[in-house]
């Protein structure tokens, strides 16, 4: 799915402006955007933050960025006051990674 995306021409700021149309008729509902860093980080963490909650993103899954490399992305967002849901890991991560949990979660 994500490489026919790609060939169809999606990007961030397309994925990003979607985003914020349909926010226009329902801002209720929870939405959460996963994927993976490298987008983010060619876009630049500190912009897509900006650019995220600007379009009304309210949580992430970034499924290859692991808890310890939370300083990457997780701890600017809270920084920045993002208070969706920020997630590194997953119900099945190990337990001894556990502990990293409460610094990438917001909610």
């Amino acid at each position: 799915a994500g490489q026919r995306a790609l060939a169809a021409g999606q990007t961030l700021n397309k994925t990003l402006a979607m985003v914020s149309e349909w926010r226009k008729t329902d801002s209720t509902t929870p939405l959460l955007l996963m994927g993976y860093y490298n987008p983010i980080y060619i876009h630049g963490v500190e912009r897509f933050i900006a650019d995220a909650l600007a379009a009304g993103v309210d949580g992430l899954i970034i499924v290859d960025l692991p808890a310890e490399e939370d300083d990457e992305l997780c701890v600017p967002a809270l920084k920045a006051g993002w208070s969706g849901s920020l997630s590194s890991t997953s119900p099945r991560t190990l337990s001894a990674r556990r502990h990293f949990w409460p610094k990438s979660s917001a909610a």
